[in-house]
């Protein structure tokens, strides 16, 4: 797929449909249970549309720019979840931050992609043992929430109650994480089918 975009005279929307396949194919992997495959074609979909963004320079429109940093964003969104399931914190918080990176410069923290960004952002750091990292995204997410749904919504309670356990350190709340985010085939109950096009829920 990279030779292909190094083809001048292939249109630059042919590399962005291409990379969206590469994504849901990565995603079907993972739901498969076949993690090599998902995390290489997801990581080729980041190398097809960073190589668009580059030539976007010269060729396009701002819209095309904008929709490849959003596609940009669900991609590293979706290696981030994945990397989560697999325990590998470290990797799962830098691609959330990349995500989050795309996201906040054309989205309002209100938009629901970028609160599932950011909440994704909270579980990697806390599971990691950054509990300031989290608690410090958790407030930004709170007032996301209270600007979407107002203050007395439930899930702006529940913000509270999970801030609350994560300054006492809740270590059953991590355990309860960490069996939730499974790999497919690894779990007693089946997950929840993602979209193919984002694995942690989020719809642009």
């Amino acid at each position: 797929s990279l030779e292909l975009c190094k083809q001048k005279k292939q249109y630059v929307s042919d590399f962005t449909q291409l990379a969206e396949i590469l994504n849901s194919l990565g995603c079907l992997s993972f739901l498969l249970g076949h993690l090599g495959t998902a995390i290489k074609l997801l990581r080729e979909s980041t190398q097809v549309l960073v190589a668009v963004q580059n030539r976007s320079i010269y060729v396009g429109t701002r819209q095309l720019r904008q929709t490849v940093c959003l596609n940009l964003s669900v991609v590293s969104s979706n290696l981030g979840y994945i990397q989560l399931c697999i325990k590998d914190y470290s990797a799962a918080i830098t691609a959330f931050e990349e995500a989050l990176v795309h996201q906040q410069n054309l989205l309002d923290d209100s938009h629901e992609t970028l609160i599932a960004t950011m909440d994704h952002l909270i579980i990697a750091n806390f599971l990691a043992g950054n509990k300031q990292k989290s608690l410090q995204i958790m407030e930004r997410l709170y007032d996301a929430s209270v600007c979407l749904y107002g203050k007395d919504d439930s899930r702006c309670g529940l913000l509270v109650k999970r801030m609350s356990l994560i300054e006492n350190n809740g270590i059953d709340y991590k355990g309860k994480i960490e069996r939730h985010l499974q790999v497919p085939g690894q779990q007693k109950v089946p997950p929840p089918k993602p979209s193919t096009r984002s694995l942690s829920g989020k719809r642009l």
